[in-house]
């Protein structure tokens, strides 16, 4: 629950300084946000929470994975840095569907079984 929290929180306020202060911020927010929502992954991947075989939070990791590869890669190869370009564009979006993935895990996956009923 602190997780969904936190992300929205940290996006919400990295919103709203990029707005007031301007682009320099809004770039240190996606940092921070992403520094949080990777810190949050590695811990639901150490602890084997909601990240069975199959589950979306499974596949998002992969995903993520895959897309670390790629800016690293675009660190060492000249031909893969239009990936930077790319990456900052998704990130947003990436940010907002692990909220999501949160957000579902807290409020539906969590309730309890009679609550579901309802």
């Amino acid at each position: 629950m602190y997780d969904l929290f936190i992300s929205v929180s940290l996006i919400i306020i990295s919103l709203i300084a990029g707005i007031i202060w301007g682009m320099k911020i809004a770039l240190f927010g996606y940092y921070l946000t992403g520094a949080w929502q990777l810190a949050s992954m590695l811990f639901h991947a150490r602890y084997n929470c909601f990240t069975k075989k199959g589950s979306v939070r499974y596949y998002y990791h992969w995903f993520a994975a895959i897309c670390c590869c790629c800016l690293m890669l675009a660190g060492i190869l000249t031909a893969f840095r239009f990936m930077y370009f790319l990456l900052l564009l998704s990130a947003p979006f990436m940010a907002f569907y692990y909220t999501y993935i949160c957000y579902q895990e807290v409020f539906v996956r969590m309730q309890r079984p009679l609550a579901i009923l309802k």
